[in-house]
């Protein structure tokens, strides 16, 4: 299957030029992903194991994004805290891309100072005037590779991960969900730091092959002055957090990856007059959207179920438990996730997800197993999250209860009203998907 860019598409983000925002168009574009491709496809011919660093979206990163799946290389992602880069990170691959912008270019211009020659920074300045003028042009045209791998470096780990033995797997993703939530009219907005595959396949990949107007925002102020003709938003929890801004009118609104509960669809309905509001299923391992539901307003104990979207990737109820299957028998093989313990050398996978089936391809989801809090996109043990909060914060009386709500358990912490402002900052630098309850 391929994806083509359309010829008529406006991306809009940030300049590095002037640090205003910017139309891009399909030359733009075209020359943009040209430049990146031919540089992936030296490092490449010259041995390089190459890794990615995301941040948030920029005309720049997702040029990158999609060179690195137009060009079928594997490559690793690199986990991190805060903008912190893992400093024995070039132990795992030998040239890395630093697709940001990030929270603060301190930590990023250091590192890069200290090893020149081992990161590509796509926001510099000056790799944006090569990039735009570059002398090239891509035919813009994507398919994923069958045999592309994907790995990860988590933040503490000693080990690589392989996360992604096929690009079916974010193929099928993004097919899913240009063909269930997105439209050629949408006018998309779109803001989420993009540290890992699956904010991708939900809501930036399905814009960029299907949408006419895509606009990148960095940050609270951008979003807030673009939001106006915005027709299709992505909607993180930090954003329902921080109550962000939304237009009057909106045909659509996607989530995914925590409880997009009553207390989210009362917030969102009570700031715009919303047509659909589509909530994505995905895991680390296999992104979403695998499947989604429609949410409207609800009752504090209602749930709404998941439909099945996903045409690569089959649900499978065993015990209660979803478990994934697909017909292709090496999708899954030699994949390992550390978190999870567990190695899967067949076309099966659990996921630790429960859920209750309506029929084969409708479910509850009831959350996970066991309890998760998760940090900086990536899922703490209850233990680790407490011990994690206490290190940044020196607060030893945090505490984190669980409680039922939409039929997920969600974590809550709990903490002296004292703490406000060092608790507020550490949710919000971390990224922290969890509601707040003070003493």
């Amino acid at each position: 299957m391929g994806f083509k860019i359309r010829n008529d598409i406006r991306i809009r983000s940030k300049s590095l030029q002037t640090f205003t925002m910017k139309d891009y168009d399909y030359n733009d574009l075209s020359s943009s992903v040209a430049y990146f491709v031919d540089k992936i496809q030296k490092l490449k011919a010259d041995n390089h194991q190459i890794g990615v660093m995301f941040g948030f979206l920029s005309f720049a990163s997702v040029s990158c994004m999609l060179a690195l799946i137009k060009s079928k290389v594997d490559y690793t992602i690199i986990y991190y805290s805060g903008d912190m880069i893992p400093e024995d990170a070039d132990q795992y691959c030998s040239h890395a891309f630093l697709l940001g912008p990030f929270d603060s270019q301190n930590n990023i211009v250091n590192f890069v100072n200290q090893k020149p020659d081992f990161f590509t920074n796509v926001n510099d300045p000056e790799i944006e005037k090569q990039i735009i003028s570059y002398h090239r042009k891509d035919d813009l045209i994507f398919e994923f590779g069958v045999e592309q791998k994907i790995y990860a470096l988590m933040a503490g780990n000693d080990k690589v991960e392989l996360v992604h033995g096929t690009g079916k797997i974010e193929e099928s993703s993004i097919s899913a969900a240009m063909q269930h939530y997105y439209s050629h009219d949408d006018y998309c907005l779109l803001y989420r730091p993009c540290r890992h595959i699956g904010v991708a396949t939900l809501s930036v990949y399905p814009a960029l092959f299907k949408a006419k107007t895509i606009v990148l925002c960095a940050d609270k102020e951008e979003w807030a002055g673009e939001i106006t003709p915005a027709t299709h938003v992505h909607f993180g929890f930090n954003m329902i957090q921080e109550k962000w801004l939304l237009p009057k009118k909106l045909r659509i609104l996607t989530t995914g990856g925590y409880s997009f509960n009553s207390d989210c669809i009362n917030y969102v309905n009570s700031i715009s007059e919303i047509d659909q509001i589509i909530d994505c299923y995905g895991t680390y391992l296999c992104p979403p959207p695998l499947a989604i539901r429609e949410l409207s307003k609800i009752e504090d104990n209602a749930i709404t179920p998941f439909k099945w979207i996903n045409e690569f990737i089959r649900p499978l109820n065993i015990n209660d438990i979803l478990y994934f299957e697909t017909s292709d028998k090496v999708t899954f093989q030699n994949l390992m996730s550390t978190r999870l313990n567990k190695f899967f050398e067949s076309n099966i996978m659990p996921t630790h997800d429960r859920i209750k089936n309506i029929d084969e391809n409708t479910f509850y989801f009831y959350g996970r197993s066991t309890h998760v809090v998760r940090v900086n996109h990536v899922q703490w043990s209850e233990s680790s999250f407490v011990q994690l909060a206490y290190e940044k914060t020196n607060i030893k009386d945090l505490k984190v209860v669980f409680k039922t709500f939409n039929g997920v358990d969600i974590p809550v912490i709990k903490v002296n009203s004292k703490y406000k402002t060092i608790l507020e900052d550490f949710v919000s630098s971390n990224h922290v998907e969890a509601a707040i309850e003070y003493e």
